[in-house]
């Protein structure tokens, strides 16, 4: 696997400025300027980790899918390994601050959903292999293009 180092600027572009920032991450924001590791390359999205002082101190990783059309789509942060008992505490502490912030959620299969403006968040405990994390996922409002491009380019 071949490891490459991106820069990404993550300048302004969304004027909805409530919503549209995750991290000190914004929707839509393109390489430039600021290193981070890649992880991934599929076709036209790439998977970075982000270093950033604006993830919680519990964070085992925090990464984003950049679009070559679109910038910034997909956020996501996964908490360090816990307990179960501690999962599904931090889970309910992250339910109330998000839905301070985006009103209320739906529940479908555990996760907690918020929709606003064409920006989606799932709050759920990952399960793997007898370990469990919290993770957050955003997805922007040019995900789903952006992943038709990727189906649209699969050989």
């Amino acid at each position: 696997m071949v490891t490459l180092l991106l820069t990404i600027n993550f300048t302004f572009r969304d004027t909805r400025a409530d919503i549209s920032q995750h991290f000190g991450i914004e929707f839509g924001s393109d390489y430039n300027s600021i290193t981070h590791k890649s992880i991934k390359i599929r076709k036209n999205i790439h998977t970075v980790l982000i270093q950033t002082n604006n993830a919680p101190p519990d964070t085992k990783s925090l990464r984003a899918e950049i679009c070559d059309n679109f910038g910034v789509q997909i956020i996501t942060w996964r908490s360090i390994e816990r307990s179960l008992s501690s999962g599904v505490e931090n889970l309910e502490k992250i339910r109330k601050k998000l839905t301070i912030r985006f009103g209320s959620s739906k529940i479908k299969n555990g996760s907690y959903i918020w929709t606003k403006n064409s920006i989606s968040i799932v709050a759920k405990i990952r399960i793997k292999k007898n370990t469990y994390q919290n993770q957050i996922r955003y997805f922007g409002p040019k995900n789903e293009e952006c992943l038709n491009q990727l189906i649209d380019t699969q050989d």
